[in-house]
């Protein structure tokens, strides 16, 4: 009898063992690993026109595949609707002599990364202007920085720049080209994001 009982007891914790590894093994498939949440997350990036650079994982942090879908399309709609051309309103200083006068010119805007963050970006240039037709004779020193509030930057870089005059060079159209680089934990995947952005101003003469 005893023998019996002990057989029973023991097909008993066997079978609560059995059920606890099929209830972990569940588990465990029921989460997303972070390799498959950072190769998605590099998908959406490129398929949006952004670089994807992996940082680190945090393997502390689980999610089910219903938060990993969830999170994605935020991202993914953030991306897609991030406007990456940036038109300013223009700053004006001026120092004149009887004929010619040289301006300098300063606007803002925020650049943005989508959800994973942006930066307020200035954009200066210096002109140099006809005061007797009140049109531009030139342009330069096109130059911009991060200046003011930003979220998860870690850099600028502006990669060229460029102007065009309209209106006769009674006008011009000032702009900048560049990289924004910022840095978000998503789902437990630390990763960069660099996307490019054009800073444009129109400027005037009068």
């Amino acid at each position: 009898m005893k023998k019996l009982l002990r057989k029973i007891i023991g097909f008993a914790v066997c079978g609560m063992l059995f059920c606890q590894m099929n209830i972990l093994a569940e588990a465990q498939e029921y989460y997303v690993s972070k390799e498959v949440i950072a190769e998605q997350i590099e998908k959406i990036c490129k398929e949006n026109g952004v670089d994807f650079e992996l940082v680190s994982y945090d393997d502390s942090k689980k999610y089910t595949i219903e938060e990993v879908n969830r999170t994605l399309n935020a991202l993914e709609d953030s991306l897609k609707n991030t406007d990456r051309v940036h038109y300013t309103h223009v700053e004006t200083s001026t120092s004149a002599r009887v004929m010619e006068a040289s301006k300098t010119y300063t606007s803002y805007a925020y650049a943005s990364n989508g959800i994973t963050g942006g930066a307020t970006l200035e954009i200066s240039c210096n002109a140099k202007i006809n005061m007797g037709s009140i049109s531009f004779m030139s342009i330069s020193n096109i130059a911009t920085r991060q200046y003011g509030s930003a979220t998860n930057f870690v850099s600028w870089n502006q990669t060229g720049s460029s102007y065009s005059y309209l209106e006769g060079g009674r006008k011009a159209q000032v702009e900048a080209t560049g990289t924004l680089v910022t840095e978000m934990d998503i789902l437990g995947v630390r990763h960069r994001e660099t996307a490019d952005q054009v800073m444009r101003m129109v400027i005037s003469a009068g």
